[in-house]
């Protein structure tokens, strides 16, 4: 099985959502100023780019991210893209069930769904309007037996 990282690069410019902890590295120690190594220290919100929400995110009774198992965010993904569909209206920011129902066959074969919305292509300026998924989607995901949603 082929590994896509599909990860965003974090770095000082990287835009954090309005008003959480924005990621910051510096160093703490370096060679240069007589330490034996180079140190450096992070600090950001779990929130920062490349992430995964737990329940708990949009639920205070929902499971926290540490009891997530592991194994749901390794394996076989469709992506839908939908960034042409994004790009023809700057309005557009659900993914609604007619969005997603051309690829249902795909989706229900590896249960795992990437959705490619086109709309964070600068990373370090925050979208003034971040897709979401329309209030239908979820009970249609689940239904097709998807355990892992990105977008």
């Amino acid at each position: 099985m082929k590994i896509w990282d599909i990860s965003r690069m974090l770095s000082n410019e990287f835009a954090e959502w309005p008003g959480d902890e924005p990621f910051r590295y510096r160093l703490t120690g370096e060679i240069a100023n007589g330490g034996s190594v180079n140190l450096g220290a992070i600090t950001m919100s779990v929130h920062n780019g490349t992430h995964a929400d737990a329940r708990f995110h949009f639920d205070t009774n929902g499971a926290s991210i540490e009891i997530a198992p592991l194994d749901v965010y390794l394996g076989r993904a469709t992506v839908v893209d939908l960034a042409q569909t994004f790009s023809r209206s700057r309005e557009k920011h659900l993914i609604t069930r007619e969005d997603l129902k051309p690829h249902a066959e795909a989706i229900a074969a590896t249960s795992r769904l990437l959705v490619k919305t086109g709309r964070w292509a600068d990373s370090t300026t925050f979208p003034n309007r971040i897709p979401v998924i329309a209030a239908d989607v979820p009970a249609w995901l689940q239904k097709n037996g998807v355990k892992l949603l990105n977008g």
